[in-house]
């Protein structure tokens, strides 16, 4: 079954990772869903080298191609 979400928050935000013995940056997108009932859902998130136009057109494609459809 699918949820029907009221909201969508998108956000990027960069976090530290270990990555071949070194610590690098990296961009997590991270969509969250409010419901009916206000209760919140992680809808999905991914993690890329940067911030970037194309980053978030994957997202969003990733996003659509797995269900998630916009309002009717």
């Amino acid at each position: 079954s699918h949820s029907k979400f009221r909201y969508l928050y998108v956000d990027a935000m960069y976090i530290k990772v270990r990555e071949d013995n070194r610590v690098v940056s990296k961009a997590v997108y991270i969509a969250q869903g409010v419901n009916d009932i206000n209760k919140r859902e992680i809808v999905g998130f991914m993690v890329s080298e940067e911030e970037t136009e194309a980053a978030w057109s994957r997202f969003f494609l990733d996003l659509r191609s797995r269900g998630l459809q916009t309002p009717t």
